[in-house]
């Protein structure tokens, strides 16, 4: 298996989607909170950290147009530090992303959408997918099957990141939200 990761958080959707055009301070000021203690705790350099603030403060202004761009990256670890804040369950796994594996392929491979209109960089890193409450059945569903027969995905992802996926899914439906998924490569 291939070492590229993804990070699933439970987060409030509706919450989420006000951040952006907000123009809220507060909101600005938390994000740049959780942006800085990401960056720490990645071991970002300063410029990084400065150019992910920037993309926030541009996000709260409602600024920003979805889509490639070539510095889409700042967006995305951007809203990944919002998300890892606020969310309340996430993880982060390490997964090969492939059509082989149904479950993951859906996941985290292009089946969801991005509603928050983060843009991405020239590589698709990260990307960006949104799942609604009303899909995690499903793909709670598809993870419990990929458990039972492990042979068929162990090339893909190992049995303690589908238990991880799988608790993650289980509180989001619990909590009846959705999950965003990153895809960081």
């Amino acid at each position: 298996m291939g070492s590229k990761y993804i990070r699933i958080c439970s987060v409030d959707e509706e919450r989420i989607r006000q951040a952006f055009g907000s123009s809220d301070r507060k909101v600005l000021n938390a994000w740049l909170r959780a942006i800085r203690k990401r960056g720490k705790a990645t071991q970002n350099s300063e410029e990084a950290i400065e150019a992910e603030e920037e993309a926030a403060e541009e996000m709260v202004a409602g600024n920003v147009l979805a889509g490639e761009r070539e510095d889409g990256d700042r967006y995305g670890a951007a809203f990944l530090a919002l998300c890892e804040a606020w969310s309340d369950d996430s993880e982060v796994v390490e997964c090969a992303i492939a059509p082989e594996c149904p479950p993951l392929e859906r996941l985290a491979g292009g089946e969801g959408s991005n509603p928050f209109g983060v843009p991405n960089g020239p590589y698709g890193i990260p990307t960006v997918y949104y799942h609604e409450p009303s899909e995690i059945t499903e793909l709670r569903l598809a993870f419990a099957a990929a458990r039972s027969s492990p042979a068929e995905v162990e090339r893909y992802i190992v049995p303690d990141s589908i238990a991880a996926i799988e608790r993650v899914l289980g509180h989001a439906q619990q909590a009846d939200r959705g999950v965003i998924v990153f895809y960081l490569g």
